[in-house]
């Protein structure tokens, strides 16, 4: 049964670090499991037969894994069959495609989660056999375990003790079984047939981060990648494909961030392991949330503070340096400019900045001048600036003032087209 889709929701979610903090956090999450020791380890290569002779016969394992059997039969609500064609509406006719395991992280929005799962369990197109779905849930007091064991008991469920945030996937990615995983919120999905186009790019380019187009169901005309544009260096964190060798070479989300800034900081760790960025904006994922068109100062304060935190943790203390003094001089100008909550993002990004240099562990000079360079939320104010003459010339015409700034960012990103592309293209340092 096609799902009618749920309104809007409120807000978002995001990540996770090293494989030492993403065992730890798949731990704290996984405490209560029972089974097999293989199913939590994350150095699959060993049991990769096993796995996808399971996932080829058409069995998952389900729902919350408590006293989950190793065959993963049982019934309806707690593990057991499912159905090839029932599951995805087709056969296994693409047997070259590989393992996917579609990693959900879920938070009190039960019925814009069941849509999606709807749509990425009965209508990806993808062969059933060659699909995983996970759901973590991260504590919801919704009832969105519940649901979700009931309408899709061939959905592997987890449930957090507590809400980790965005590194609440990082127990998803510990239990994984796929070649690839696709992150997803739990009000965001990929539309039939994409999932497909996305692996076989990743697999032709040999990507470790595959990224998209990211619409708002409320107006799909309009990529919400345009508000906010991360380029290749960083990716909405709602929608996203990752290769399971990237996550074991840098593990996951950082425990340390709780929501925002997540992607910067998987983003600059995969790329200093050398991993490539793909980045294809004519896959659009579809993320059932509003545009956000007005200045947020909790959201403008968190990511102030995690800015800082990744500058001092992967830098060098020279672009550390430089990074978090543009920030500062961003959050003064944007004080006077367009909300004095502003001024507080001077401290945030110091406390930041004093967390991160505690846990250093500084990327390649390369990746941290890519950074510094071209990555706009550490460029400060002077790029955006406008000139003397810009300012004489446009006193007291506002259209000329928003036409001078946007002929600035135009500029800014023009000027970085390897790192911020218009269409498909990779990135690899």
């Amino acid at each position: 049964m096609l799902l009618k889709p749920p309104g809007t929701p409120p807000d978002a979610r995001q990540e996770l670090y090293n494989r030492t903090a993403f065992e730890r956090a798949a731990s704290l999450s996984l405490t209560a499991l029972q089974g097999p020791p293989w199913v939590c380890s994350l150095e699959r290569d060993r049991t990769a037969e096993c796995v996808r002779r399971d996932l080829r016969s058409g069995v998952m394992t389900t729902a919350s894994e408590h006293g989950r059997s190793e065959s993963g039969t049982g019934d309806a609500g707690q593990g057991g069959d499912i159905s090839v064609e029932a599951a995805n509406g087709g056969s296994d006719t693409e047997a070259e495609l590989p393992v996917v395991s579609v990693v959900f992280l879920a938070y009190n929005r039960r019925d814009e989660l069941l849509y999606a799962l709807d749509q990425m369990v009965g209508h990806s197109g993808y062969p059933a056999a060659r699909l995983e779905v996970l759901v973590v849930d991260n504590a919801s007091d919704d009832g969105t375990a519940g649901a979700v064991a009931e309408r899709f008991p061939s959905v592997r469920l987890v449930r957090n003790e507590r809400n980790l945030g965005a590194p609440g996937w990082n127990a998803g990615f510990a239990l994984a079984r796929g070649d690839y995983v696709l992150i997803l919120d739990d009000d965001a999905y990929l539309r039939p047939g994409d999932l497909a186009r996305v692996v076989r790019a990743a697999e032709a380019e040999q990507a470790g981060l595959v990224s998209f187009s990211v619409v708002s169901s409320s107006d799909e005309e309009h990529p919400l990648n345009v508000d906010w544009r991360t380029g290749l260096l960083s990716y909405w964190g709602c929608a996203a494909l990752l290769s399971r060798h990237a996550l074991q070479a840098v593990g996951g989300y950082d425990p340390n961030m709780f929501i925002w800034a997540n992607e910067v900081d998987l983003t600059m760790r995969l790329l200093d392991h050398g991993f490539r960025h793909l980045h294809i904006p004519e896959i659009r994922a579809v993320h059932m949330k509003a545009r956000i068109v007005e200045f947020e100062p909790r959201r403008y304060l968190v990511n102030a503070r995690h800015h800082g935190y990744i500058a001092a943790k992967l830098m060098t203390p020279v672009d550390a340096a430089a990074v978090v003094l543009n920030i500062m001089q961003q959050a003064m100008v944007d004080a006077v400019l367009v909300n004095r909550v502003a001024l507080g993002a001077v401290m945030e990004v110091l406390a930041g900045c004093r967390a991160g240099a505690r846990r250093r562990t500084p990327v390649r000079p390369i990746v941290s001048g890519a950074y510094r360079r071209n990555f706009h939320p550490f460029a400060g104010p002077w790029p955006f600036t406008r000139s003397l003459r810009e300012r004489l010339r446009s006193r007291r015409d506002k259209a000329a003032v928003e036409a001078q700034r946007s002929n600035r960012y135009t500029s800014y990103y023009s000027e970085r087209a390897r790192y911020y592309p218009t269409q498909r293209a990779s990135l690899q340092l």
